[in-house]
This record gives structure tokens, C-alpha cells and sequence, in this order.
């Protein structure tokens, strides 16, 4: 660095003139003596470069990479701190874990031998009371996406990309229908909403995907002499189902629901002989609402 005397709006001033760290820095000063002195304190003032080598090499390293990507961005190293001690006070970090261990275990499988912990997931939806039938689908379809994307593979990486790529498999969803697809989609949705909550993703993928544009459900109605075969076969060679299949046919009861009724007496049985109804609990019933359902002449 240089002091030298020019003029400055017309007046004589002392400039000390040169780079500091790669960088051109120019003082103003009212005198040639006051200019030098603060020249002389400048060179003696390590102080910057003995912090720096204090540092280890990996602290160095990571110093060097966050202040080239904060230059590429636009911003500095202290802005980004001064937001974060704003902006993410209280927040946590995403915690990093494996697909395996989120998806975890709903306890007892009857194919193995080991019965393993309720962990994970699955464990929680378990701890819930979701239904064995239900738990058992959501089980199959997370169980296939885990297999294909690796159990060891982090959560982080489960992207649209990899989705699509577990729905194309042929092992895995080539081979199923548009709609198991949609559903086997939104069970691995409620799995990443669950992910968030556990503070391990930050948004939720499945989102990012087109929904699936499915056929309109046309039901198969039963003709009378369709009716009167099924009624005739329960009956020769199924005694113990015709009791369900009239109340499916003659009430509208769906069938999942007529496997849950029960004909004892008391609170839970189904069935009111008095007024000829059935008597659904909440508990019982696919929408959760207790509800009742007139059994007709023919249904008796």
C-alpha cells in the first residue's frame, strides 16, 4: 500500500492507497502522519489471518464452499445468518432416516418366525386402531415400494421421479390396475405426511404427481334369475353365507359390513327382531356412523 497527497473536492488530503486480501481499499486521511499510522497498524494487525489458520482444514473447507455458494445466490454469509437467527429460531433440522425404519413393522406377521416390535409407520397406524383389513393393505403396498427403493435408502431421496419408476416396475405396479395404483399412491402419501410430522421431510412428493385419470364405476347388477342361482347355491352348498347374502341383496348392506354383524343379544348384537331392523354400531360400519336398516319382507 501507498500514501501519497492529492486533492479531494479541491482540498489537499492524504490517501493510503492498495489491496487488502485480494481487495483494493483506499483511506482518506488530514494529514501525512496520521495517514502513516494507521498504514503501520494495518500491517501489523494479523489478527484475521491467525483465526483463520486456527481453524481445522474441514472447517476451512466448509468456511470456503458456504461463502462461494452464498456468492453464487446473491447473498452473504452474515445475511444468511442474521435470517436463520430470524427465521428458523426454534425450527429444527430434517433428522435423517431410512425408508426401512419408516415404514417399520405392525407387529405379528404370520409368515415369519419372529414376531417383530410394532415400529415405524406402521406401528403408529397399529397404535391408532386402524382396521386389520385396512393395516394389512396399507402393510402390502408400503412393504413393495420399501423392497424396490431399497430399505437402507434415505427418506430424503424418495422423489417423484423414484414413484413413477416403483409404479412402472414390472414386479412392483406394471402389472396393476389404474386404481390399486391411485390407491397404493395414497398410502405412500399418508406415509410422507407422517415423515413430516416426524421432522424428516419437508414436502410431501406424491404431490408433485399427476392424478390418475380413472374409468367411471359402473356397477354389475344382478338379474332375478341371477339372484334366485346365487340364493339357490348358498343355500345346497353354503348354508352358513345365505343369512349375509340376503341382507347384501335384499337390504343394500354392504358385504364388508355384514361380515361384522353379530346375532347375539345384548349391546352388541345387530339385530332388533321387534321392529325388524338391523342395528349398526359406529364401530361396525364403513363411514363410522351408527346408523339403521330396515330388513324387508323378502329379506325375512
Amino acid at each position: 500500500m501507498k500514501v501519497k497527497q492529492i486533492k479531494q473536492r479541491g482540498e489537499p488530503v492524504w490517501l493510503v492507497d492498495g489491496k487488502i486480501n485480494g481487495k483494493r481499499k483506499r483511506m482518506f486521511f488530514e494529514s501525512e502522519p496520521k495517514a502513516r499510522q494507521w498504514l503501520a497498524a494495518e500491517n501489523k494487525d494479523t489478527t484475521c489471518q491467525q483465526w483463520w489458520l486456527d481453524l481445522s482444514n474441514a472447517d476451512r473447507v466448509n468456511m470456503m464452499n458456504a461463502f462461494e455458494r452464498s456468492r453464487s445466490s446473491g447473498f452473504t454469509l452474515l445475511s444468511a445468518i442474521d435470517h436463520f437467527a430470524v427465521e428458523g429460531l426454534g425450527k429444527k433440522f430434517l433428522e435423517k432416516k431410512t425408508i426401512g425404519d419408516a415404514v417399520g413393522a405392525a407387529g405379528k406377521e404370520n409368515r415369519y418366525a419372529e414376531e417383530p416390535e410394532p415400529s415405524g409407520f406402521l406401528g403408529d397406524k397399529l397404535l391408532s386402531g386402524m382396521p386389520p383389513h385396512s393395516l394389512s393393505t396399507l402393510k402390502s403396498a408400503l412393504y413393495s415400494f420399501a423392497k424396490f427403493a431399497g430399505p437402507d435408502t434415505q427418506c430424503s431421496l424418495i422423489t417423484p421421479a423414484l414413484i413413477k419408476k416403483w409404479l412402472a416396475h414390472p414386479e412392483h405396479g406394471g402389472k396393476l390396475q389404474k386404481v390399486t395404483k391411485a390407491g397404493n399412491i395414497g398410502r405412500l402419501g399418508q406415509l410422507c405426511n407422517w415423515l413430516i410430522r416426524q421432522d424428516v421431510l419437508k414436502e410431501n412428493p406424491v404431490l408433485k404427481l399427476e392424478k390418475f385419470n380413472l374409468d367411471a364405476f359402473d356397477p354389475y347388477v344382478l338379474t332375478v334369475d341371477e339372484c334366485q342361482k346365487i340364493l339357490e347355491m348358498c343355500r345346497k352348498d353354503h348354508f352358513e353365507m345365505l343369512p349375509l347374502l340376503a341382507l347384501n341383496l335384499f337390504c343394500g348392506i354392504r358385504p364388508a359390513e355384514c361380515r361384522r354383524l353379530s346375532s347375539s343379544k345384548g349391546r352388541d348384537g345387530n339385530f332388533n327382531w321387534e321392529d325388524n331392523e338391523v342395528v349398526f354400531q359406529a364401530r361396525k360400519t364403513k363411514t363410522k356412523m351408527r346408523r339403521f336398516v330396515e330388513m324387508s319382507d323378502n329379506c325375512l
